[in-house]
């Protein structure tokens, strides 16, 4: 998409640095209002780490809905850009 609208990347990196502030790392997960726990549910990075505190801090399996939801963000973020690029490489070579 960068290489048709130029300014996609500021864009994205803007989003992806919001995410990476709204990933508990260093503080839980339970800190956040109720309200805004739908932004660490679209994080995939907030789910893997919460699951590797629930493995090495409290000695349990992580969830299996969030590892499912995990995997699913994954794969359909995976379709999605497969899609783009399939529809877009075409004129790659003429635009760079």
């Amino acid at each position: 998409v960068n290489v048709y609208i130029r300014d996609a990347e500021y864009i994205i990196n803007f989003f992806v640095n919001m995410l990476f502030y709204a990933t508990p790392i260093l503080y839980s997960s339970d800190l956040f209002p109720a309200r805004f726990k739908w932004i660490l549910n679209f994080n995939p990075m907030a789910l893997i780490i919460n699951g590797y505190r629930d493995i090495l801090y409290y000695q349990k399996l992580p969830e299996v809905m969030s590892l499912m939801t995990l995997f699913v963000i994954a794969f359909l973020l995976l379709l999605l850009g497969i899609l783009i690029f399939k529809k877009l490489e075409k004129g790659f070579a003429e635009e760079v």
